[in-house]
């Protein structure tokens, strides 16, 4: 067991004032009165078995020596190894702000932390250091480097300014130059403020860690906007404990900046908040922060929205650890300058990670052609022994990045990424809103409007998350939607993944015939073909259009999803046909289509299919064969599984944008679980069947019959005039021999039976 000793305030003279509460007015006092950089001023809060303890502190004046004893007693930790302690920082640099119009105190939110179970020497300490900043010269420079387009606005002036040169240098390097943005110039025009943040957990106990982190987490999540405060776990316990009971900054670490109005926004609530938060009588704060800040006007598609996703569960995203160099870095730096693509380790400018892969960026000599660096790829991975590394052009001209898979992936729960506001904010406008999944870089959400993507493909091997990204696929869709104004079709040959929906009022039909499939498809394109003769007769161009003639009723928007696709087309060929013509003209009348294949066979999937679902998803498939089909090049990354995926949008600028699919939760159970409870806090009816789908003959009824009528039976023959494939005819060859209506001969022929 080792002890720490340490003498508070010794650094620097402070007198530590214990105050009742903290809250908005007594941050604008603290604030104010911060005039130079030697100054310290700041708020605790400690809590323990005994209660909880509020602070101010204070740097000496003789005012604030009136009344206050200056007390250098010392702290006794028993047991350093119980301590954890987590600075908050910054997920992005520093001139972008984080959100100012949430209500969320956290210093009054970890009342809610129930620790009266907590023994006599655990505890939890909140300290929040302030004193005036220097640096606003270096945040505006930053922001005016975004402005011109660049992507790297890093705290590094050296590399933005040698990158600005080569974009200067070299016109067709520069990004876009972007718009200025009043919320930026709002944090830059204010006071600003060094600050350090630190939350020192003291307890054995797991569990009591947990809670308090996850109360923190979520208050964290409530204040991200164009930044995110993210906790980062001290790996030198001792020394940043001493720093905390000192009062003081971090020696040697860089002063991070925060607007007056951030600061304020950290501790702004009111009595009516905080009893309601108290008694959980209103939404999270997270809800609240969307709501104000992308200006949602209470339609009833948020309103239900909002509610509804209160029900799913939060993943962990918050809790980012500090991104560090490991072994596999260290390889992929010596083998590029073995090869000659940098000349040293400092051309490594910067690193960092998504769900699933670590980013390296580097700097590159201009001489170096991206071509020949391309060519390198296979001796970087020969050199390093892994076989899933990328390389691709970096955002800013002159530099490259380089991925590899993560040892440790996290999950990515869609509950964080339905609640993201730029989410949000796309949902409000967006016709059908859909999420792909979190950016390769781990920092936002990839999402898109089926109405403008039109159809979908979908292909991936047993385990490589199709059938997970399809049923969060469904889920978000019905967060956004009634009945009255969206159905499901699905498709089920497997009759095991959809099941689950089968009860959700959204969900018109779930078939899992080939029978069924062929009736199902048939009547969604006599119902495209009624609505486009209303549309015609109405000068009516789109679905929305409805809504002008007050005697027309707006028909709901239709998804059909079709799951196990090249298994369906090669038992009834019939349906390619259906699917083409659905794909070349249903997304105008709001009927779209979603093909999900294990196995994308180019007999099956077809160039007319191809053309007609033209936003191609691709997670882990068989081969690189099946990547071409898709996608009609050689596979774009080597995927690793499990929700990893990469799509090809229609209309996008990029041709390729890998994401890590969400999961509803990581548990099969528990996520049964909540889509039933979803489906349970759904109030609305099931409405009737929107489509009339007339019975169709099944293949083996269609052979029966024309057997029975021509006494046809030559595979070839059949084959020519039924349009079946020939293995899937022998099958059915078979069932008529078992049915008694055939016989099959030593040699394998058919011919009817006397």
């Amino acid at each position: 067991m080792r002890k720490l000793l340490a003498w508070k305030n010794i650094s620097h003279p402070i007198v530590i004032r214990n105050i009742a509460k903290v809250d908005k007015a007594l941050v604008g006092q603290v604030s104010t009165n911060i005039t130079n950089e030697n100054m310290i001023w700041g708020i605790e809060q400690i809590i323990n078995n005994s209660g909880l303890q509020n602070y101010m502190i204070l740097p000496i004046t003789k005012s604030n020596l009136i009344g206050d004893s200056y007390n250098k007693e010392v702290t006794c930790i028993e047991n350093i190894d119980d301590v954890s302690i987590y600075s908050v920082n910054y997920a992005s640099p520093e001139f972008y702000p984080i959100n100012i119009n949430t209500r969320s105190n956290l210093f009054f939110r970890m009342k809610q932390v129930q620790l009266d179970n907590f023994e006599g020497n655990e505890y939890v300490h909140l300290q929040l250091l302030l004193t005036k900043s220097s640096n606003k010269e270096q945040l505006i420079e930053q922001y005016l480097h975004y402005l011109k387009g660049h992507n790297y606005v890093g705290n590094n002036r050296l590399t933005r300014r040698l990158l600005s040169s080569i974009h200067e240098s070299f016109q067709f390097l520069k990004g876009k130059e972007r718009e200025q943005d009043s919320t930026i110039e709002q944090k830059l025009s204010d006071h600003l403020f060094h600050f350090e943040f630190r939350i020192a957990i003291v307890t054995s106990d797991g569990l009591k860690k947990k809670k308090i982190l996850t109360e923190i987490k979520k208050y964290l999540a409530d204040l991200q906007y164009f930044n995110q405060l993210i906790l980062v776990e001290e790996s030198d316990v001792e020394s940043t404990l001493r720093h905390l009971l000192n009062r003081a900054f971090t020696p040697f670490r860089k002063k991070k900046s925060i607007s007056l109005n951030e600061v304020t926004t950290i501790f702004n609530s009111d009595e009516y908040l905080l009893e309601q938060c108290s008694s959980q009588k209103v939404n999270s704060a997270n809800e609240n922060l969307v709501r104000k800040e992308i200006g949602i006007n209470h339609t009833s598609k948020m309103k239900n929205a909002l509610e509804l996703i209160e029900i799913l569960p939060e993943g962990k995203t918050n809790n980012k650890k500090e991104v560090v160099q490991d072994e596999i870095s260290v390889k992929i730096t010596q083998s590029l300058i073995e090869l000659g693509v940098i000349q040293d380790s400092s051309a490594a400018i910067s690193m960092s990670e998504g769900a699933t892969l670590k980013h390296l960026i580097y700097t590159v000599p201009l001489q170096v052609k991206f071509n020949s660096i391309k060519k390198n790829l296979e001796n970087v991975r020969l050199a390093t022994g892994i076989e899933e590394i990328e390389i691709k052009k970096g955002t800013d001209g002159g530099t490259i990045i380089v991925s590899y898979p993560k040892e440790d992936r996290s999950i990515v729960y869609l509950r964080d990424l339905i609640s993201n506001p730029e989410f949000l904010k796309f949902a409000e406008k967006a016709r059908l809103p859909f999420i792909l999944g979190l950016d390769e870089i781990g920092n936002s959400p990839v999402f898109a409007d089926l109405a403008k993507v039109f159809h979908i493909l979908v292909a991936g091997s047993t385990g490589s998350g199709k059938s997970v990204w399809l049923i969060q696929f469904i889920m978000t869709l019905c967060l956004f939607h009634t009945p009255e104004t969206l159905r499901f079709y699905i498709v089920d040959p497997k009759r095991i993944d959809f099941k689950k929906f089968q009860d959700y009022p959204h969900v018109q039909k779930i078939v899992t015939e080939v029978g069924e499939s062929l009736a199902l498809l048939t009547a969604m394109v006599e119902e495209m073909d009624k609505r486009y003769s209303v549309m015609e007769e109405y000068g009516i161009d789109e679905l929305e259009e409805f809504d002008d003639y007050p005697n027309l009723s707006r028909p709901p928007y239709i998804v059909c999803i079709i799951d196990e696709f090249s298994d369906l087309i090669l038992q009834c060929p019939a349906i390619e046909n259906l699917v083409v013509r659905l794909g070349q003209k249903a997304r105008a009348c709001g009927i779209h289509i979603v093909c999900g294949t294990q196995r994308p066979e180019v007999k099956v999937i077809s160039g007319l299919i191809k053309a007609n679902l033209p936003t191609k998803i691709g997670f882990l498939c068989g081969s690189n064969t099946d990547y071409k089909t898709i996608f009609g090049t050689s596979q774009p990354f080597r995927l690793l599984g499990l929700g990893d995926g990469v799509v090809k949008l229609a209309g996008a600028e990029k041709e390729f944008i890998r994401f890590q699919g969400a999961v509803i939760h990581e548990d099969k159970m528990k996520t049964k679980s909540f889509i039933k409870a979803l489906n349970e806090k759904m109030t609305y009816d099931k409405p009737i069947e929107a489509l009339d789908i007339k019975p169709i003959p099944t293949p083996l009824e269609i052979l029966r019959e024309h057997i029975l009528t021509t006494d046809e039976t030559g595979i070839t023959a059949l084959k020519a005039s039924l349009k079946i494939d020939t293995n899937v005819l022998r099958e059915l060859m078979d069932q008529l021999v078992e049915e008694g209506i055939l016989e099959k001969s030593p040699k394998g022929r058919y011919k009817r039976k006397n």
